[in-house]
């Protein structure tokens, strides 16, 4: 069961779909097809990302912002970014690997 906090954190730091590649892109949409969001609370995200132990990279960078006045100093931003991790094995997210927990013959 995941914590209230966690949720709020998720969707801040959490991976984005943008960012898988192809065979965990192609997992999650077939995942997604058979999760059965009706009787958990648990969004289809949580439970592929946590199931099949998949990794991500969450970072920022800070620069400084545009001045609208001369004398004024410029704000400083954070920027925060969310990556798939390329040395991590893609095949994790892929269909065939969580084909077994729907018990689906392929």
């Amino acid at each position: 069961m995941f914590p209230k906090w966690f949720l709020q954190w998720w969707d801040f730091c959490g991976p984005i779909e943008e960012i898988l590649p192809t065979p965990v892109e192609e997992g999650f949409k077939d995942f997604k097809c058979m999760y059965d969001s009706q009787n958990t609370w648990i969004p289809a995200d949580h439970q592929f990302f946590s199931s099949f132990l998949l990794s991500w990279i969450f970072s920022w960078q800070y620069k400084f912002g545009k001045s609208d006045h001369p004398l004024k100093p410029p704000p400083f931003q954070r920027n925060s970014y969310v990556k798939w991790w390329p040395q991590f094995d893609a095949s994790r997210g892929s269909f065939s690997n969580f084909s077994l927990c729907f018990k689906i013959s392929i």
